[in-house]
């Protein structure tokens, strides 16, 4: 992080704010009082923390010390509702984020209560396309929706630019200018909120991080800002979705977090051979290896006390079940070929 960067409240974690906080010869219940105004106030200067003494705010004022919060350059609007925002942050560099009011069905048939409940009413939802362009908000009617569960989704950029040249994606042209800070990624949400008023204890909101960047070639910085949403801003990781291209070391790692998110692999393509040609081979590894990874991932939650040779027993097993099931799919494909070719063929003999 740059100087100004480690002066921004957002970059910081719970420990680096207590410290400071105790440098200035404050008590231990000011980090509260601090977190709360950050996260759940998302107040946006340090001029409106009434709930600490003036004299605190003055001297983290003096010591250079501000919210962080990343400027709204640009509104585009969509007529479904969508919203997309240009970020820019305090050295001149900006990002997108992309606010969608109805939601991208992320939770729907994940095998969880709010999953279940989403794969239900998603058809009454999509039928409903186009209610937030009118009223200029998904949660227009905060009366009427105090009762309802209604989703919105928010896209969120890692970096500015991106090192992955995959020559489809426009991000790709821009090249890797820097990381973005952990306030900066924190930073795009807590805006949006604000922005879209949203009271996230009411609302449901959905985080997926597929904006501009590769998260996993931001992994630090990146799991900061997850652990801070979920620990001080209350979006719970259940409803969080992080996509990489397939940086295999870290999707292990990922799988050793304690806070659990779901992952999405971008393959690109169906085989090796044109996934290298679309996209920078030397970031990831092989399909095969990207597959027992992901399964590992998802097995380490089903499984968690599993140790390292159960779970590589556990990945294999898993590995074949999906080879026979793939199998099973292409006999019954052949079957139902050779079934219409005869069906044609007795069509066209003479009777």
């Amino acid at each position: 992080m740059t100087l100004v960067q480690h002066r921004e409240l957002l970059s910081l974690t719970n420990q680096q704010l207590s410290e400071i906080l105790e440098d200035l010869g404050q008590p231990a219940y000011r980090l509260r009082q601090l977190l709360d105004g950050l996260y759940r106030q998302r107040w946006t200067s340090l001029d409106q923390f009434t709930t600490l003494p003036k004299s605190l705010r003055d001297n983290l004022l003096e010591a250079g010390y501000s919210v962080g919060l990343p400027a709204i350059e640009k509104r585009f609007l969509s007529s479904d509702g969508t919203v997309r925002y240009l970020f820019q942050f305090s050295d001149g560099q900006s990002v997108e984020t992309v606010w969608m009011p109805e939601g991208d069905g992320g939770e729907a048939g994940d095998g969880s209560d709010s999953g279940d409940e989403e794969l239900a009413e998603l058809p009454q939802e999509l039928s409903s396309r186009g209610r937030a362009a009118t009223e200029g908000s998904a949660f227009f009617d905060h009366d009427s929706l105090a009762t309802s569960r209604t989703r919105a989704t928010i896209c969120v950029s890692s970096q500015v630019g991106c090192a992955v040249d995959c020559k489809f994606c426009m991000t790709a042209l821009l090249g890797l200018h820097r990381n973005l800070a952990p306030g900066e990624i924190i930073g795009q949400v807590l805006a949006v909120l604000n922005d879209q008023h949203v009271d996230i204890d009411r609302d449901r909101i959905n985080l997926v991080f597929m904006g501009q960047g590769e998260p996993f070639l931001n992994y630090d910085n990146f799991m900061q800002a997850v652990r801070m949403l979920v620990s001080e801003a209350g979006i719970p990781g259940s409803r969080m979705t992080v996509s990489t291209s397939g940086i295999v070391p870290r999707i292990s790692d990922f799988g050793a977090e304690e806070i659990r998110t779901k992952l999405a692999v971008s393959l690109n393509a169906s085989n090796e051979a044109l996934r290298t040609e679309v996209t920078a081979a030397i970031y990831y590894l092989t399909l095969p290896q990207q597959e027992q990874e992901a399964i590992a991932y998802d097995l380490k939650f089903v499984y968690p006390d599993a140790g390292a040779g159960m779970a590589r027993q556990l990945v294999k097993q898993e590995q074949r079940h999906l080879r026979n099931e793939a199998g099973l799919r292409a006999a019954q494909a052949a079957r139902a070929a050779r079934d219409q070719r005869e069906l044609d063929t007795n069509r066209r003999e003479p009777v």
